[in-house]
């Protein structure tokens, strides 16, 4: 059995410990993805976006491998069928609209985003095994956040003064859904393999789809049931499809 590995550093302890990989993290998970996806709705759509920023799980997969962790079948199957899923409730069609010639620049920036989120999961996985999940996120962001703070400085991206409810929205999505959202999937890292936590990311189309549902007035279509269950299904397959001593050997 492996040794548990001793977590209880202080905060300035896990910033000594390995500072550089910290500002790698930083630098593709938090300043990287959120550049190449605001810049690529620029240049593509918002659907081809979405689409190319949810291959993520299937780089993940990949670069996986780097770190030890398996080729599966059932892995693959739960890639296969998240990914279709993800297109069927985005696209809401079946015909294949990406790398268009008009929108060719906008979604090789997507799929750089998707790239940084990718490696974001994978090198953060070697770093949760031996430093405190909450301290690596922390960090991640202040350092992501001086990056953004450099760009906006140097282009002058700023642009006038914002109003009390621009705030208020503007820490509550800082807050909930990214800094929670964040630390939640890192601490799931502590867990899981990387692999497995990334098909837990087309969860992200369903869930949203459902959201616009109730407060934006939109409709449920016969593409975003059946993405939905191709969805479920792909969680299914490398969860729960194994047998018990092969789900102990997914726990870290």
């Amino acid at each position: 059995k492996r040794a548990r590995i001793k977590k209880d550093f202080t905060f300035k302890e896990t910033l000594q410990k390995d500072w550089k990989a910290y500002v790698i993290l930083g630098g593709i998970g938090i300043f990287g993805t959120g550049a190449f996806a605001f810049c690529s709705y620029k240049y593509t759509t918002a659907m081809n976006a979405s689409i190319l920023g949810n291959t993520n799980a299937l780089l993940i997969f990949l670069f996986s491998l780097f770190i030890g962790e398996k080729l599966t079948g059932s892995k693959i199957a739960g890639i296969i069928l998240g990914m279709a899923g993800c297109y069927l409730i985005i696209n809401n069609d079946l015909r294949f609209t990406l790398f268009d010639k008009k929108g060719l620049l906008g979604d090789f920036l997507a799929l750089g985003s998707a790239v940084c989120w990718a490696l974001y999961t994978v090198v953060g996985k070697v770093s949760v095994r031996n430093s405190n999940s909450l301290h690596i996120t922390t960090l991640n962001f202040l350092i992501g956040a001086v990056m953004f703070l450099i760009v906006i400085l140097i282009f002058n991206l700023w642009q006038g003064d914002l109003k009390v409810g621009a705030v208020l929205w503007l820490l509550f999505l800082g807050i909930v859904p990214t800094a929670i959202g964040f630390l939640a999937w890192y601490k799931s890292l502590e867990y899981l393999e990387s692999s497995i936590t990334g098909i837990f990311q087309f969860l992200t189309v369903v869930l949203t789809t459902i959201l616009a549902y109730f407060f934006l007035e939109e409709r449920f279509t016969v593409f975003f049931i059946a993405g939905m269950v191709l969805i479920f299904s792909g969680i299914y397959f490398p969860l729960f499809l194994i047998n018990k001593s092969n789900f102990k050997k997914l726990l870290r």
